[in-house]
């Protein structure tokens, strides 16, 4: 098999007019000076393009230059360059083009828009007799793909000839990770069963291209599926537009679930309704379960909450849960959700964000509600926080309570080694911090502040910072916000020299009182006392965006 700079500019999406050289012959090895460099970026290559945003971590690990430029330098590179490059795919036509051109395919449409079945057969015995091995030689490389074509009618057309193609083997048999994307055609979509296989793990599907669809027509879809992917265990449903599901695709997402009883991973990013609840909680194997499905605001005052009045306390609903994450509109729903796990589950990470900032007797209640639904021994991650995008009305509800006094119930969870919180009705204080400090002695990091949060102006200061660092042994990360910069060097507090950094350890400080430009001796103390508490570790003084009047 011999390898051309053509077969690279193919799947990397060069301009073949622009950068196709006169002759397709092999090139020779090139003598190039940045080969380290460029190996270490086909190892850790960060730049991810937007159009990968839905690929999986290790979806993207190359920009696609660099190891095209790696091929270039030495034949030995070529084999890893092509599975670095063929790795994630955009397109499904850098295949198809294997198997015939567009051109050619566009002869055996009718007035290049519509197919006959005559026109489609056609097609079909051209791909038969295409060169399969030079498909396979790239195909067998592909790990993830996006097939997004838009209203591509030659590759539609593609599709249809490809199902009825006798030769055909499993077109991508190392597959492991597939994104239908909206924009392809509503009709290709019954061809997806093409492209998966036995290795296939996550299924990516955007929601809103299986609108008004024959139920009958995706059964059958959704159950050849399941029979050629046993490996299937995640399911990603995405929603492009952010709109509410109508009546004319409502059932498939519970259908989707229905076929699949045996996922480990879902994630919802489209409207869920009380059936899809229902349908989630009997999945007996379902360890992480995320739904961030963020309505629009003319549906934000709905009293509706499918997560919570769908189920009733039973001992098989999310018997494998480990991992929860909800966008719910008030935490009220969220808390009917909780309700319904009897006995308590082995949640090892709870990320809660609300529409709505909950008030602090609302945060009461899910305070003292939570460990009677996770083991104690279990929950690590906690996060709570608001999704909303305008003012808070949960800071005119009522006066604050301390922090200290609501979250006293999750102290017991005594294995937390990262918590978040970010609602408004909540005054931070130095004693929240001494019972964390001693409470969560695994705690790795402690965020309490973002940059839309509208919290009360704390009472915390920096000296209430102390106990951390005595107790938290694996602290890495601090985001505090703190009164004024008052402090007193501490004297015999650390008798090993305070609480040294670990790799890229931070401490940062929000202002919500006080004044930055404080006298030199507050800054001099403040940097004496950060340099013997958190030695090594990066410090940062800042204010907010907006400081509200107390």
């Amino acid at each position: 098999m011999t390898f051309s700079y053509v077969d690279f500019c193919l799947y990397s999406n060069f301009d073949l007019a622009v950068r196709r050289p006169s002759s397709t012959r092999l090139l020779e090895p090139l003598k190039h000076p940045g080969v380290p460099t460029i190996a270490v970026s086909l190892e850790h290559g960060t730049n991810t393009p937007n159009s990968y945003a839905h690929f999986p971590m290790d979806g993207v690990f190359v920009q696609k230059t660099d190891a095209l430029a790696l091929a270039l330098a030495s034949r030995q590179f070529r084999e890893p360059a092509l599975d670095a490059l063929w790795h994630s795919m955009l397109s499904v036509k850098p295949l198809l083009d294997f198997l015939i051109p567009p051109s050619e395919a566009v002869r055996y449409m009718e007035d290049s828009s519509a197919y006959s079945f005559s026109g489609i057969m056609a097609c079909a015995q051209w791909m038969s007799r295409a060169d399969w091995s030079r498909y396979n030689y790239y195909a067998r490389r592909v790990r993830y793909i996006k097939i997004s074509e838009g209203d591509d009618m030659v590759t539609t057309f593609c599709f249809h000839a490809l199902s009825v193609c006798s030769s055909h083997p499993t077109l991508l048999p190392n597959l492991r990770f597939l994104h239908w994307g909206y924009f392809v055609a509503h009709q290709a979509f019954y061809h997806l069963p093409l492209f998966v296989g036995s290795r296939l793990t996550t299924l990516a599907l955007d929601m809103e291209i299986l609108q008004a669809s024959d139920i009958t027509a995706l059964v059958s879809v959704f159950s050849t599926v399941r029979i050629s992917c046993p490996s299937l265990n995640e399911l990603v449903l995405l929603n492009q537009f952010h709109e509410t599901i109508g009546e004319g695709n409502a059932g498939v997402t519970e259908l989707l679930l229905s076929t699949f009883p045996s996922l480990k991973f879902v994630d919802i990013r489209c409207e869920t309704q009380e059936d899809t609840w229902a349908c989630l909680a009997k999945m007996p194997q379902l360890r992480s379960l995320k739904s961030t499905f963020l309505p629009g605001e003319e549906g934000t005052d709905d009293p509706a909450y499918p997560m919570g009045d769908a189920l009733k306390p039973k001992q098989d609903n999310f018997v494998s849960l480990e991992h929860l994450t909800v966008v719910t509109k008030n935490i009220i729903g969220f808390i009917k959700l909780l309700a319904s796990l009897s006995p308590p589950r082995n949640l090892k990470t709870l990320d809660i964000r609300t529409l709505k900032c909950p008030t602090a007797s609302e945060i009461e209640i899910f305070a003292k509600v939570l460990p009677s639904c996770c083991l104690p021994t279990t929950l690590t991650t906690l996060c709570l926080a608001s999704a909303r995008t305008g003012l808070c009305d949960a800071l005119d509800s009522a006066p604050p309570l301390p922090a200290s006094t609501l979250f006293a119930p999750f102290l017991q969870f005594r294995n937390m080694q990262c918590f978040t919180m970010r609602w408004c009705a909540v005054e931070l204080d130095n004693a929240f911090l001494n019972n964390v400090a001693v409470a969560w002695t695994q705690l790795r990091s402690l965020n309490l502040y973002g940059s839309d949060h509208q919290l009360h102006s704390p009472t915390t200061t920096v000296q209430g910072l102390i106990p951390l660092a005595k107790h938290c042994h694996r602290l890495e990360r601090l985001l505090i916000p703190v009164a004024n910069l008052d402090c007193d060097v501490p004297v015999q507090e650390f008798p090993d020299g305070g609480r040294k950094a670990s790799v890229d350890s931070v401490v940062d400080l929000i202002l919500r009182g006080g004044n930055m430009d404080e006298p030199s001796e507050t800054a001099t103390k403040l940097k004496q006392f950060l340099k013997e508490v958190f030695p090594g570790w990066t410090r940062r003084l800042r204010q907010p965006r907006f400081i509200e009047a107390s």
